[in-house]
């Protein structure tokens, strides 16, 4: 039981950040920034941006429900860490312009 809610725990996790990715990129975007994945720079260049994203999203999300079900929760966590980094760069990316245009 306790091992299943671990397992659980980072899923859940997995697709709290990259639904967390998707917005603070579209915020990013909005904003004027550019994506520097060369992966998601090709799909947002060809589809709509949200679109693109949630393409993205949903790949990402199916390898790692695949890794997470074959018993590979260690990727799942890793990637967890990497996404977590991301966000926080997408963070820092909004927050900075957003600072320098407040400031008197």
């Amino acid at each position: 039981k306790k091992s299943w809610d671990r397992l659980m725990n980072i899923w859940i996790l997995a697709v709290c950040l990259q639904i967390l990715d998707l917005l603070t990129t579209l915020i990013g975007l909005l904003l004027g920034g550019r994506e520097v994945a060369p992966l998601a720079k090709f799909f947002i260049t060809n589809l709509n941006p949200f679109v693109a994203l949630v393409v993205l999203k949903f790949l990402a999300l199916s390898l790692l429900f695949l890794f997470w079900r074959i018993n590979l929760a260690g990727v799942v966590i890793k990637s967890n860490y990497v996404f977590m980094a991301i966000i926080m760069w997408n963070l820092i990316q909004i927050l900075i312009p957003t600072y320098q245009a407040l400031r008197p």
